[in-house]
């Protein structure tokens, strides 16, 4: 009988997580979308909230290359798990 609980209360746990990671994560008002629509190795970043272009193709690892090279060149620090 706790199983069911434990399981619906795990589930229930993950979901309110993930949208409050959502919600955390949408409040940044820096954007990386791809130079150009199919664009795999070359990003662009806007710092209005807003992404320019309209992607037409799936993050690959050009993709981060280029975003990990954006973000040492602003000295954004990488961060690894959860902030405390």
């Amino acid at each position: 009988m706790a199983a069911p609980v434990t399981k619906a209360l795990r589930n229930d746990a993950m979901k309110a997580i993930d949208a409050y990671a959502h919600q955390q994560f949408n409040r940044t008002p820096l954007r990386v979308v791809p130079t150009t629509q199919n664009s795999t190795t070359a990003v662009t970043l806007t710092t209005n909230g807003t992404a320019t272009v309209t992607n037409s193709v799936a993050m690959g690892k050009g993709h981060v290359k280029a975003i990990v090279d954006v973000m040492k060149e602003r000295n954004i620090p990488k961060v690894w798990g959860m902030a405390a």
